[in-house]
Formats: structure tokens, sequence, C-alpha cells
């Protein structure tokens, strides 16, 4: 009498928790996302026309990839709200107060910011900041 041994299949219980998740269905990663938490525009909004020469002096200044191109009236705290174009064609608003005295923040709209850590995702800090100065030299030249 011949024995046949009854070797599981890919029908049948996993032996134990790794072969279940490799017969499983699988999963993958998708990095967490903000919601949208900035405004932003595809076209640019109104713009306030009576504008103080603080404010008229910042027009045309450059943060990354941010060009401040008008300005949207003042916010609850007093602070002018700009209207900044972003190199991908997208608007945000940033204040005035912030835009002024931070120089590395929020130097690109929400979706390049995004874009940007899914490229770097991968990379060791060391690798990231080397990566991001020669993309900024490339920029300059």
């Amino acid at each position: 009498m011949s024995s046949v041994k009854n070797y599981p299949t890919s029908l049948s219980v996993p032996l134990n928790r790794t072969a279940a998740r490799v017969i499983s269905k699988g999963t993958h990663y998708i990095p967490p996302k903000k919601n949208n938490t900035r405004e932003y525009w595809e076209t640019p909004p109104p713009l306030v026309t009576s504008v103080t020469e603080a404010v008229k002096s910042l027009f045309g200044t450059r943060k990354g990839s941010l060009t401040v191109i008008g300005y949207l009236g003042s916010s609850s705290s007093g602070s002018a709200r700009l209207l900044v174009r972003c190199d991908c064609g997208k608007y945000e608003v940033r204040l005035s107060n912030r835009w002024r005295k931070h120089s590395g923040i929020n130097n690109y709209c929400q979706f390049c910011e995004y874009t940007q850590k899914l490229k770097f995702a991968h990379l060791s800090d060391g690798e990231k900041r080397a990566e991001r100065e020669r993309t900024e030299k490339l920029k300059r030249d």
C-alpha cells in the first residue's frame, strides 16, 4: 500500500504567518499624503488692486520655485496674503511675514513638495542633501 503525503496547496490553509503573507493578495506602500491644507488654484484668482508699497516691493521676488505675483488682501492676523506662482503652473497663498522671514521653508507648492518627497524617499539624509545641492546648482547655471 503506497502512502501519499497530503502536502498543502495554495487552496489550503498556509503553514505559518510568513507563508500567509506570501500567498495573500499583498499590500503595497502608499506614503501618507496630507490633505490639501493650503489654498491653491489652477488659474489665478481675482487680485486686490489697492496695494501698499511694502507689499509691492515683494512682487517679482522668488524663493525656490515660487514667485510672488499678486496681493489677495489681508489675513485675520493682519499679514498680507500674497499670491505666488510655482514653476509647475499652480497658484498658492503665502503670508508676507513668513515670506520675508523664512528663506528655506515651503519653497515649492504642495504638489511639487509631495513630488520631491517621493523622489528622495529612498535616499539617506546625506544623499538627499547632496542631490538637492546638485539640482539647485543646475538651476542657477
